[in-house]
């Protein structure tokens, strides 16, 4: 899996195609039920994902985000999106895993696994069983830390140890989630070697509308291809597949 980004939250195929310009292989579309910021219905997923689709194919990931917990239910959303990629927001089952994969075979299973304190490192072995992909979402380490009383960046570094941690216990490729910025990236990929990365903050201009801001994605892309190739050379993970996991 080569090393790049995925944009989150994206709204509208004009969006989509602006990420994708700006170099995203993965645009993620949030479904209503996902509990994640910039949701929209799922007819526009599917209208994004056939945009999309019409000008990429398959070579750029149509990611819906879905809080399904069921594999039925799952693999039904991705069937009414028509999405190449889901990812799983919340807990599921083995069992799960397995009928997703029945279902729809070709299409890539991230699991997203909340960084919140180290038991997320049990929980990332288990995904890794079954998803092709494993998001890790560090937005939440501050509720391990502590206080708001804890350093600067604590909480990062905190999560992103975590993340280290998984990364090295995992065979599946990584994407490192949770308030990655253009000024903390560098540090985020240096500290957790994933094979990716997934950003969605500091990218809208909430006074206008929540406009994407076209400038601030090439700002994200730039501090990620900047960051020494060495480094982002990390853990690609053993898991090749011309239909899934490779980009």
């Amino acid at each position: 899996m080569k090393f790049g980004f995925k944009v989150s939250g994206i709204r509208n195929a004009e969006e989509a195609h602006a990420a994708i310009g700006a170099g995203a292989f993965a645009v993620g579309l949030a479904a209503q039920n996902s509990n994640q910021s910039d949701t929209i219905p799922d007819s526009d997923i599917a209208h994004i994902s056939q945009q999309v689709r019409a000008v990429h194919g398959n070579t750029v990931w149509r990611v819906l985000l879905t809080g399904e917990t069921h594999g039925g239910a799952i693999a039904d959303h991705v069937h009414r999106t028509g999405v190449n990629t889901v990812q799983i927001c919340n807990a599921v089952k083995p069992r799960d895993w397995t009928i997703i994969r029945a279902v729809h075979p070709s299409v890539r299973i991230i699991q997203t696994v909340h960084v919140a304190s180290e038991s997320a490192i049990e929980t990332a072995r288990e995904a890794d069983q079954f998803a092709d992909i494993l998001l890790l979402d560090s937005s939440k380490a501050s509720s391990y830390t502590g206080t708001s009383s804890s350093p600067e960046g604590a909480s990062d570094m905190q999560g992103w140890s975590i993340s280290r941690r998984i990364v090295e216990a995992t065979r599946h490729p990584v994407l490192l989630a949770g308030a990655l910025t253009a000024s903390n990236i560098d540090q985020a990929i240096a500290h957790v070697r994933p094979a990716g990365v997934d950003i969605s903050t500091g990218l809208r201009d909430r006074d206008a509308g929540n406009r994407l801001i076209v400038e601030n994605i090439a700002a994200f892309a730039a501090a990620v291809f900047e960051t020494p190739a060495i480094l982002r050379s990390g853990h690609a993970g053993a898991y090749e597949d011309g239909n899934r996991a490779t980009i």
